[in-house]
């Protein structure tokens, strides 16, 4: 484990001298710190400290600490300069949110060969901590704690800017009950245009937190706010049941586990808004944080602390004075006769109607083709019938993997019925026996979100496949822990990290 700063050791001049390692993590090492600052009284100047929390960017499996216990070795490679850059980026992106949820950063500044930002200190404990202390948060006070994130997150999104890992272990709380919105390691900031500001891809997130489509993102010039409405639901899942929530493949395949939380109590209401906000299939998802938020409006007796939306005053209807008893007339009905005369002529049109065709009937002769030659004919459109997705179960399939049984969507082409859609293929033959893929096909062809199991090792892919094989996503080896994030070329690792089973960077 690299040692961070020593106890003492002074930054940017002296003005911010390290009292202890508050955390470290792959990409960084947070610091507790005093600073030193000069403000200006009545009387003149007065000198002022306080505790501020440091962040350094340090990359625990690539950067060393030179022998001086302050210099970052290893920062030359382009691997540490993109990040560093992304890093700093970000930071000034977040000096620049001022919200009363959100942890404050006062300074960025480049030393020891690296970057640092200062932000302020919150004493406290991290939300996941607090739910390990207590098991679970119960439903009135796990839903004011998501409403106050929720409102800090919807700031964010209102300056085009995704925090991308919302968990309980990003979310700090005081002593006084008050929630902060922390650690931005994975936030992106975008342009009005919906386009991301540095070139670095959309991080994964955190496996239970994250949506199927954040290790596939592509950009499509829109702003993606339901990747953290999916990480705030997955939230909420953890704060009312002290679990985990589980992964978004498993909610696409199994459904929404609503026994975690009937179990526990919840409301009918919670349980409905949290199933739409953690729907693994994005646009069944809601579309904003707001609208996330306004779900919980519906459940009365627990939402007081919710804002809520005053009434349109309407106008006060003008009263008159009611009537005594003798001073009410009942008005005499009026007769009407007007029916009448409408009855008697239609009568007459009757039966001067069947005088005329009685008569017509008698005097002419028509032949049965006459008849027939005189109707037209009018050729009427078959109404558009929606084609209902055909489902089939253990069909014998000749997989581009081998052969296999497959059960889900198909289309049937030229007389043969090819998956098509959402489907399990398990491998029963070939090279490749004894493997599952579980996800999408286009024709035939194992392409989309998808997980893929080797049953014989228990190794495991999750992400996208692009023409039968391996695309974007992560790959975990069962007997190691070790996994790949990113893309692959020829069914083989190509772009990106592997880690070992604690989550740090492996060489």
């Amino acid at each position: 484990m690299p040692h961070g700063l020593n106890k003492g050791a002074a930054l940017k001049n002296g003005t911010y001298r390290i009292e202890k390692v508050l955390g470290q993590g792959s990409f960084g090492i947070t610091y507790l710190a005093t600073a030193k600052f000069t403000t200006q009284g009545n009387l003149g100047k007065i000198d002022v400290e306080a505790k501020v929390a440091i962040k350094e960017f340090f990359m625990s499996e690539v950067n060393g600490r030179h022998e001086d216990g302050s210099t970052v070795e290893g920062s030359t490679g382009s691997v540490f300069s993109n990040y560093r850059k992304k890093f700093k980026k970000e930071a000034e992106n977040l000096s620049k949110l001022e919200h009363p949820n959100i942890v404050k950063v006062f300074d960025v500044f480049d030393e020891n060969n690296t970057t640092y930002y200062v932000m302020e200190f919150l004493e406290g404990q991290n939300l996941d901590d607090y739910i390990n202390d207590s098991g679970f948060i119960e439903e009135e006070e796990a839903i004011k704690i998501i409403a106050e994130i929720g409102v800090a997150l919807a700031y964010m999104h209102s300056k085009n800017m995704l925090h991308l890992d919302i968990k309980p272990k990003n979310i700090m709380r005081k002593s006084d009950g008050k929630d902060y919105l922390i650690d931005f390691g994975l936030s992106k900031q975008f342009t009005d245009d919906g386009e991301p500001e540095s070139s670095t891809s959309i991080g994964l997130g955190t496996p239970g937190y994250a949506p199927i489509e954040q290790a596939g993102y592509k950009q499509d010039g829109s702003f993606p706010a339901t990747l953290d409405v999916y990480a705030l639901g997955a939230t909420l899942f953890k704060i009312l049941t002290g679990k985990r929530p589980p992964e978004s493949t498993y909610i696409l395949n199994e459904g929404f586990p609503e026994k975690e939380l009937s179990s526990k109590g919840i409301s009918k209401n919670t349980q409905t808004v949290l199933t739409k906000a953690m729907a693994p299939i994005k646009r069944q998802r809601y579309q904003t944080i707001n609208s996330f938020i306004k779900g919980f409006e519906a459940e009365e007796t627990i939402v007081d602390h919710l804002p809520k939306h005053k009434p349109i005053p309407q106008p006060i209807p003008s009263i008159e004075p009611v009537p005594k008893p003798h001073q009410i007339q009942t008005p005499k009905p009026k007769r009407n006769y007007k029916w009448i005369w409408y009855v008697v002529f239609l009568a007459l049109i009757l039966i001067g109607y069947f005088w005329w065709d009685n008569y017509t009937n008698r005097s002419q002769t028509v032949s049965p083709a006459v008849e027939i030659d005189s109707i037209a004919i009018v050729e009427v459109e078959e109404p558009d019938i929606p084609v209902v997705p055909q489902i089939v179960t253990d069909m014998e399939w000749n997989s581009p993997l081998g052969k296999a049984i497959y059960t889900g969507r198909i289309e049937t082409i030229n007389g043969s019925k090819i998956p098509h859609g959402k489907g399990v293929a398990r491998i029963v033959g070939g090279k490749y026996a004894g493997n599952t893929y579980d996800g999408y096909f286009e024709k035939g062809v194992m392409q989309g979100q998808s997980t893929y199991t080797n049953d014989n090792n228990g190794d495991t892919f999750v992400g996208t496949f692009l023409n039968n094989q391996y695309h974007k996503g992560r790959y975990t080896i069962k007997s190691s822990g070790k996994y790949f994030e990113g893309t692959f070329k020829n069914e083989q690792p190509f772009n990106g990290y592997w880690y070992n089973n604690n989550s740090s960077l492996k060489n």
